[in-house]
Order: structure tokens, then sequence, then C-alpha cells
């Protein structure tokens, strides 16, 4: 596993970018996660909302059941409009923060490698602007 060594600087940017995203979509948080070993850990979250999630928070990442997860895996977007309707999502351990609606996306090195995902997730159900989730 590649160790990835990331400025200040950029973590910033990043929970500024964060911050519009949430500000822009009203949805209750925005995350960067990124692999570390064999967990799944925030690396920075929009803090222009109240959000359940802690920076340094870590999970397995291996059959966590987590959205990010499949992002991970399978190198593409993912939109949960309602978690609670699917049978899929309706275990989703985000839901211990009744987040129900994600979008995902992921995040690679320049050389290819999977970084982890930024994300943006509701406490409701959430179609998502066309303009985030194409």
């Amino acid at each position: 596993m590649k160790n990835f060594i990331i400025s200040d600087k950029i973590i910033t940017e990043w929970q500024e970018i964060l911050n519009l995203i949430v500000s822009i979509s009203g949805v209750k948080a925005g995350l960067i996660m990124h692999i570390n070993g064999d967990y799944l850990e925030v690396l920075t979250k929009n803090t222009n909302k109240t959000s359940p999630y802690l920076i340094g928070e870590k999970n397995h990442l291996k059959d966590s059941g987590l959205y990010c997860e499949t992002v991970i895996k399978k190198q593409e977007m993912l939109l949960v409009d309602n978690a609670l309707k699917s049978d899929k999502w309706n275990h989703n351990p985000d839901l211990q923060y009744n987040m129900i609606a994600y979008l995902g996306f992921p995040i690679r090195d320049s050389d290819g490698t999977p970084f982890g995902t930024i994300c943006i997730l509701d406490n409701k159900e959430n179609h998502f602007p066309p303009i985030l989730s194409n």
C-alpha cells in the first residue's frame, strides 16, 4: 500500500472545497476519506455545518459495508438516494449517524493509485442535483 504525504495546505483547500459543496448542495456532511493501511479514515470534513463525523475516525476498509468502500473497489461514482429503501444499503454503517443519502467519487494519485473518496452525505432522501452527480 502506498503511503501518501498530504500537506496542511492541501487539507485546508480540501476542507474549503467540502464547505462549498455542502453549502451549495444543502447536505449535512462532506468528507474526504483516505485509505490508511487496512482502514478508511476521515481525513477532513466540512466545518460550515454540524457533521457527525470526526477527523481521524477509522473503519476497517475490507468488508466494512461503507458506501466509500464500494467507491474505492469499483473506482467509480456511487449515488444512494435513500439507503433505507435499498436492500443493499439498509444496513450501512453510516446509518448510525442517520446518513441515508450518499454521493461519492474516487480520488486517485497522479499515478492512478487509489487514495480514497470525496463524498457528501445527507440525513434525508436526496436525489442530488444533476450538476453534482454527473
